[in-house]
């Protein structure tokens, strides 16, 4: 593209509203380019609306005629179908299509997971307990913690009613206190025999999902009226199954 060494046929309010956008000579604005011109004056008319309202498009289109000699607009067919890619033999080749990988959902995969654990915790999964006695003794000691604690509730309130006979306090007091020591003394010897914790805790620790928790019973409750009922149980610490008595070999 050849420039013309011509000056601005220009009229002064033409002139400042170029100069907002930086242009001079008519060498600029050849080099600008008319589009970026034309862009670079409609943002400056938002923000000086009456310098720029001197220079209109088609006054522009003018300038940049008449300094390169050509319009700077481009035309570009528009009803030309776009043409097939070619190899170097000139044979078309369709491009290949992507096909999205279809990713099975994450609830299909968790299954056979699940069911797995869930074998794996089933009764015929049970390991032999070390100390069985020490389980099934903690587990009744348990069971009457649990019965001293709601006769901690009842029983004081029933005597307030007049539904029990008075009695002397300090023998109620005493009464009520005895179920209570010999499991607080005995709860920490019933330990697993795999990860080693009190299966039935005065303190509060993570339990494992496949722990027994009967409804409104506890953890601690549950794992020892389980004993007692079928002789194996979970622990609540790591989910090992253990039972009480060993397994019959076959001859």
């Amino acid at each position: 593209m050849e420039i013309q060494p011509t000056e601005f046929q220009v009229s002064e309010p033409e002139r400042q509203a170029l100069a907002v956008c930086g242009i001079y000579k008519a060498e600029q604005l050849a080099e600008v380019g008319l589009k970026a011109l034309l862009r670079d004056i409609e943002l400056a008319s938002e923000c000086f609306p009456e310098q720029m309202s001197a220079l209109s498009e088609k006054r522009l289109k003018e300038l940049f005629s008449a300094v390169t000699g050509t319009t700077g607009v481009t035309e570009t067919p528009t009803n030309e179908e776009p043409q097939e890619p070619t190899d170097e033999t000139g044979v078309s080749r369709e491009l290949p299509k992507l096909i999205p990988l279809r990713h099975s959902s994450s609830k299909k995969k968790k299954k056979p997971t699940s069911n797995t654990h869930k074998v794996l915790h089933d009764k015929s999964h049970c390991v032999h307990c070390t100390h069985p006695l020490r389980i099934y003794i903690g587990a009744w000691l348990t069971l009457l913690f649990y019965i001293d604690i709601l006769a901690w509730l009842t029983i004081p309130a029933l005597m307030l009613m007049g539904v029990l006979p008075e009695m002397n306090a300090k023998l109620v007091i005493a009464g009520l206190l005895l179920p209570a020591l010999p499991f607080i003394f005995t709860s920490r010897k019933a330990k697993c025999s795999v990860c080693n914790i009190a299966i039935y805790p005065l303190r509060r620790y993570t339990h494992n999902r496949f722990a027994h928790n009967f409804l409104f019973f506890g953890t601690a409750l549950s794992t020892a009226l389980h004993v007692i009922c079928f002789l194996w149980f979970r622990c609540p610490g790591c989910g090992t199954p253990q039972r009480l008595l060993r397994k019959k070999r076959n001859r």
